[in-house]
């Protein structure tokens, strides 16, 4: 829509504010705004479906000693993108300030395995993916539909249960 805009419209908007994080991370989307010059700013970045239980971000947070929640935040600030962080608890209001966030990085390494989670699936407006919304790849040890390997067929592991089984296909 951005690059769309480009087309017509005189002045471009200066921000874009959008849902991002890990599970939907739209790189399209980052690629045209910083192309065209429009600063995104994400809502949900903390709030994605099941981020706090995924082994990736686990395994993450637990080595550089953060949260969950604070690792997809600043992924999201490492991308470029201005980040809405909120909460209703006074705990996780300092937990996800800007001053939590300074002062460190995620490694390259750390940014592709998140990367890697991209599902391009909305979740915050709706969290309980099904197999109509989402389709691609499943877990055949999980019982529920948000089990989605990483990179779909590519995966070597189950991103949310850590089944190393066979992913199947999901009907559309």
């Amino acid at each position: 829509m951005l690059f769309e805009m480009s087309e017509y419209a005189t002045t471009m908007p200066s921000v874009n504010q959008l849902e991002l994080h890990p599970r939907f991370s739209s790189p399209e989307l980052r690629r045209v705004a910083a192309k065209l010059g429009v600063q995104l700013m994400a809502y949900g970045s903390g709030n994605s479906a099941l981020i706090e239980k995924s082994p990736v971000v686990a395994e993450i947070a637990a080595r550089v000693g953060k949260s969950p929640v604070q690792v997809a935040l600043k992924w999201t600030l490492q991308h470029g993108v201005a980040v809405v962080a909120q909460s209703k608890t006074p705990t996780h209001i300092v937990e996800n300030s800007p001053s939590s966030l300074e002062g460190w990085e995620l490694s390259t390494d750390d940014m592709a395995a998140l990367d890697a989670m991209d599902e391009s699936y909305p979740y915050y407006w709706d969290p309980v993916a099904t197999e109509i919304t989402v389709g691609g790849w499943s877990c055949t040890n999980c019982t529920t539909l948000d089990c989605t390997y990483i990179n779909k067929a590519k995966a070597k592991k189950c991103e949310i249960c850590g089944s190393n089984k066979s992913p199947k296909k999901r009907k559309v």
